[in-house]
């Protein structure tokens, strides 16, 4: 079993990916990039392995990142879930997010408020 930690990125945005890949990458954290929620869902249930990071956009097609969290939380109820929009959280997703340990990271975020968002997640 590989030990390296395991990241998820769920963003529409190549050049989010990118950049959020580039910081977990300079931590020694492999990366599992996707553009859509129908296909980070069906990586979740191939992986066999802890996925301790995820950060997910807030309106990533087709369904929002809720339904992602749900499946992730299901699988693997210790990972650092980070949800992050260009707009403000609705409360109604807001309080879903708090309820799973989740924290929420505006757009636009620099490597330091990724890393802290990650952080904050981990310890709830």
């Amino acid at each position: 079993m590989d030990e390296t930690p395991l990241a998820l990125v769920v963003d529409d945005e190549p050049v989010v990916q990118r950049l959020v890949a580039q910081i977990f990458n300079r931590s020694g954290i492999e990366v599992h990039s996707v553009s859509d929620g129908s296909c980070a869902i069906e990586w979740i249930a191939q992986i066999r392995r802890p996925i301790e990071r995820a950060l997910i956009d807030a309106t990533v097609p087709p369904d929002g990142a809720l339904a992602i969290v749900e499946v992730l939380r299901a699988q693997d109820p210790k990972s650092a879930i980070v949800v992050t929009s260009g707009k403000p959280l609705e409360a109604s997703h807001q309080r879903r997010l708090d309820a799973i340990g989740g924290v929420f990271l505006p757009k636009p975020f620099g490597p330091q408020a990724l890393l802290d968002a990650v952080e904050a997640a981990r310890r709830k």
